[in-house]
């Protein structure tokens, strides 16, 4: 039903313009249109507002290739919001928008912890998060859609 899904985008929207902390969301393997480094590969994000225009998140990365860098991207769908401010568009998709924003090295230990900013246009954003493999572009963790404000 639409009015429960606008009541969370409403509340999801008000908390995060409050600047109210945003809880650990963990990185899980993706399904068949991904590829599974691991049973044993995971992580966590946390995202936060931090100036205009920007968004602060913290990622760990557990069980991942050693040594091994990852690009850290957000993607959307067409009609979600925020997918039109979304720099690039997926190829063979050209109505689905993403953003790679940085990159991470792991460990020897196959592990990596950063913060990094993403610098976005204002708005609501409705996006899935994306560990992906510069060898192949493959995705090899993910986190399903969640809301984000940008002020």
């Amino acid at each position: 039903m639409i009015v429960p899904l606008m009541r969370r985008i409403a509340f999801a929207w008000l908390a995060l313009a409050a600047g109210a902390p945003a809880a650990e969301m963990p990185l899980v393997n993706p399904p068949a249109w991904g590829r599974v480094i691991s049973p044993a590969t995971r992580g966590a994000i946390d995202v936060r507002q931090t100036e205009r225009g920007a968004l602060s998140i913290r990622i760990r990365l557990e069980g991942m290739l050693p040594d091994h860098p990852y690009i850290l991207c957000l993607n959307d769908r067409p009609n979600h919001p925020g997918n039109e401010w979304l720099s690039s568009a997926v190829p063979g998709h050209a109505e689905e928008h993403y953003v790679d924003f940085a990159r991470v090295v792991t460990d020897a230990r196959g592990r990596a912890k950063a913060r990094v900013a993403v610098h976005l246009h204002p708005g609501f954003y409705n996006v899935r998060f994306y560990v992906k493999d510069p060898d192949d572009f493959k995705i090899v963790l993910y986190h399903d859609y969640f809301d984000v404000f940008v002020k």
